[in-house]
């Protein structure tokens, strides 16, 4: 080729016939002819630009592990620098080509920008080499740059972050999030340098992925059913590439959920103090910023994830310690959620425990006043399970744009100890941080006024591990309950025979027990093998109708229940009284039968009573039945062996 008259062509000549060459050929054509070979360099790097976006670049950043291959990467900036021209694009994280996002043919570093790589192999002299000729130190790449290449100890991190943060995908990350995540001061500072910004991952909702993974999908199909068809309308395939590129350029970072660096510095309990410091330094006037779908703070992110280097760090920048998260939360309150949320492990109980009492000794209030609590559109409000009629609850819809004290310190600490076994390695320290914080001013006396109150909580859950140890405790507290609570709280009293060892929190609620509440305490203590229970309640001025009352006693088939029945209701009542045509003898005679404890003996004594009291013995029922004559209708084979006593007592008195 060194006789060719091409060689003598004009360099603006040969710059006119590389660009209508393939690449290959233009790679071909510099290496075997010395002549074109800065032209073919100018070739390669100027299409490289154009329909790359200087993917050279980005790959070499890729590659560049040492001093020689750094060398290689600086040169290869400044010579993309110098022949990209106007198209040079040191910003882009976009892929290349539409053909090749749907067939998914792209490797990492295309999709990634050439300073996150530099940053990512901790290469600083790359760094600044590329943010010297204009790499943006704000701009996002796709986060598969770290959630695609890490090590185990990256992995947890990640892994560590998305608990702590609801809905973290990381979507796009920031040069900054990748300098934090690998521990790197000397980059961390020449970004802030660089004036990098506090945004450190933008995270798209769930409806937007999945509108443009249908998107990529449906395209996809399309290229393969006219693979064959490619060539004819390859033009057509560009202006898509075209417009594809222009979308994704336009897509709405500004529209994605923002999440500051100081979240991911807060929850990062592990990381240098020093580089922490550095983050809250520079970014303090971001303390208090609301990020992620739960609009928490640092401060949030720091109890939840019980970093105290992060809290610490939060409260000594300035951050609010009551702010509110979306569910109108304070910090204190998500932290000790976590509690309930921890793994069966003494440590790491210990570390949360140690930053939620550190919080508390630098000001968190215990007791915070109420947010920006809102009285809910309607008043009957229900949630599911043993939730209060007409008080919203945690569990309640939040889209209807009410909005409410979701929980507090008190209640959450009641939840989080309820399951616990005895021997779960956390549950001592539990218990002691909830005696700690009632010494330091934890009210349990008035509950707050739109949440369930603790006591009605640990009656929800009685069966529950811990649930004697709190009833115990919060009534030490003097704890009580909200009125709508007194119905459900009372049964619970009766059912759980909390009635033998802890005192009534529902007395000052009397009024507010319904009838129907009152007839199934009485069945509850009917149920009973002793009285106590049952005296317990005639003690206390629960109106229910005599008639229903002495049903309830006949329905329990307990001898001491009908007993006790007939001497506490008045004589003229008993005496009137009427049940499907049978009176009150009537009603005796039938309880004996179907009564296994209740002995003729005392029938004759209960009928002498009520024969005294005035009750007619030759009274007949609807089928013209005396009580002698039921008796003697009634018996079935399985007689009573003192049947014969009270048939005699009976004819006597006939």
């Amino acid at each position: 080729m060194g006789s060719s008259p091409m060689i003598l062509l004009p360099p603006e000549m040969k710059d006119i016939i590389i660009s209508h060459l393939e690449l290959p050929e233009i790679l071909h054509l510099g290496q075997t002819c010395r002549d074109w070979n800065s032209s073919a360099l100018k070739g390669m790097y100027r299409r490289d630009a154009v329909e790359h976006k200087s993917r050279a670049v980005k790959y070499m950043a890729y590659r560049a592990i040492d001093e020689e291959t750094t060398d290689l990467a600086i040169q290869t900036l400044e010579r993309s620098k110098e022949f990209g021209k106007t198209e040079f694009e040191l910003n882009s994280n976009r892929c290349s080509s539409i053909k090749d996002k749907v067939r998914k043919n792209w490797t990492i570093y295309q999709v990634s920008t050439a300073l996150h790589w530099a940053i990512w192999r901790s290469n600083v002299r790359l760094a600044q080499a590329l943010l010297e000729k204009g790499a943006n130190p704000k701009r996002p790449s796709e986060g598969r740059v770290v959630t695609a290449l890490t090590d185990e100890e990256i992995t947890q991190k990640l892994e560590h972050y998305r608990q702590n943060m609801t809905d973290l995908k990381f979507t796009l990350i920031a040069p900054i999030f990748v300098a934090f995540i690998k521990e790197d001061r000397d980059m961390l500072e020449l970004l802030l340098e660089a004036e990098a910004g506090p945004k450190a991952v933008f995270d798209q909702q769930s409806g937007e992925v999945e509108e443009i993974e249908e998107e990529v999908e449906e395209i996809a199909e399309e290229v393969e059913e006219i693979e064959e068809e490619v060539e004819e309308i390859e033009e057509e395939v560009e202006e898509i590439e075209e417009e594809g590129e222009e979308r994704e350029e336009e897509k709405e970072i500004d529209e994605m959920e923002e999440i500051s660096i100081l979240h991911f510095a807060a929850a990062d309990g592990d990381a240098d103090f020093g580089l922490l410091e550095l983050l809250f330094d520079k970014f303090s006037e971001y303390i208090n910023e609301k990020c992620t779908i739960d609009d928490a703070t640092p401060l949030h992110v720091a109890l939840k994830s019980g970093s105290t280097r992060g809290m610490q760090l939060a409260v000594n920048t300035g951050a609010e310690r009551e702010a509110r998260n979306f569910y109108d939360e304070t910090p204190l309150v998500v932290g000790v959620r976590e509690l309930s949320r921890l793994a069966e492990d003494a440590e790491t109980f210990e570390e949360h425990i140690t930053c939620l009492r550190s919080f508390v000794n630098l000001g968190g209030d215990l007791n915070p006043p109420d947010g920006d609590t809102l009285l809910p559109e309607h008043g009957d409000l229900q949630g599911e399970g043993n939730v209060i009629p007409g008080v919203p609850h945690r569990q309640a819809d939040l889209e209807g744009g009410t909005r409410w004290s979701n929980s507090n310190v008190a209640n959450e600490l009641v939840l989080a100890m309820l399951p616990m076994e005895e021997n779960h390695p956390g549950l001592m320290m539990v218990r002691q941080l909830l005696l700690d914080f009632a010494d330091q001013g934890l009210i349990f006396a008035q509950p707050a006024f739109w949440l369930p109150s603790p006591l009605y909580l640990v009656m929800c859950r009685r069966t529950d591990p811990q649930a004697q140890w709190l009833f115990a405790f919060l009534t030490k507290m003097k704890a009580t309950i909200h009125a709508e609570e007194a119905r459900f709280f009372f049964l619970g009293w009766c059912e759980s025979r909390l009635w033998q060892t802890t005192a009534a929190a529902w007395r000052p609620h009397i009024e507010s027990i319904p009838q129907d509440a009152v007839l199934m305490a009485y069945a509850i203590a009917f149920s009973q093998d002793t009285s106590e229970l049952y005296d317990l309640i005639m003690d206390i001025p629960l109106a229910a109708p005599h008639s229903a009352i002495l049903l309830t006693a006949i329905a329990s088939k307990k001898a001491w229940s009908w007993r006790v029945t007939l001497a506490r209701v008045e004589d003229n009542f008993l005496t009137s009284f009427s049940f499907h045509g049978d009176g009150i003898l009537h009603i005796t005679v039938r309880f004996y039968l179907m009564s296994p404890g209740y002995s003729a003996a005392e029938a004759i004594q209960d009928i002498s009573m009520l024969v005294a009291a005035g009750a007619n013995i030759a009274m007949q029922n609807r089928d013209r039945q005396n009580p002698l004559q039921l008796l003697l209708h009634l018996l079935g084979p399985n007689r009573k062996e003192d049947l014969p006593e009270l048939v005699a007592y009976l004819e006597t008195l006939l």
